[in-house]
């Protein structure tokens, strides 16, 4: 029982310097992670890389039909932009945004179009007043049988935040109907 106090001492010693190990290594960790990434986004090169984005399109019966007669595919487009900072060198659109990029994903049938490895401008991203950019989703036929687009369906456009690891839904059908 005399060598207690010194048992006490000793585990005490000993948790006191494995919370402060666990500390430094989350510490050493969150400095990692921010070398790596920007805003939350991972940095590759002078790119950031977003988060994967999926938007399932749903169409009418009708609409399902003709494409599938006509062969036809159903283009979802999205547009990534922001609003400048009053001091940015990045030049604004004629709308006053910054165009951060686009993409698109080619369907041929309704399903699930998913972007992933979209990258957009780290400079143009650094230069946004609000980092919170906006995304706006068009979805229209892919004109390979007809000049004319097909179909008439909703928009997206929404801050990323709103977007991001969430699968959204978008409902068309023919512009005819």
């Amino acid at each position: 029982m005399r060598n207690f106090p010194f048992i006490v001492v000793g585990l005490l010693a000993l948790i006191l310097f494995s919370c402060n190990r666990t500390k430094e290594s989350k510490s050493s960790t969150k400095t990692q992670e921010s070398a790596n990434t920007v805003g939350g986004y991972e940095i590759d090169g002078d790119s950031l890389l977003l988060p994967e984005l999926q938007f399932e399109i749903k169409l009418s019966d009708k609409a399902v039909a003709k494409l599938k007669k006509d062969h036809e595919s159903i283009i979802v487009q999205a547009y990534l932009s922001g609003i400048p900072t009053s001091d940015t060198k990045v030049q604004p659109d004629e709308m006053g945004e910054l165009n951060l990029g686009s993409a698109h994903v080619e369907l041929y049938s309704p399903g699930v179009a998913t972007f992933e490895n979209t990258k957009i401008s780290r400079a143009a991203f650094e230069s946004l007043q609000e980092k919170d950019f906006q995304v706006l989703i068009n979805v229209f036929s892919g004109r390979r049988s007809s000049e004319m687009n097909l179909l008439d369906c909703e928009i997206v456009q929404e801050p990323i935040s709103k977007v991001r690891g969430k699968k959204l839904v978008i409902r068309g059908k023919l512009i005819a109907e």
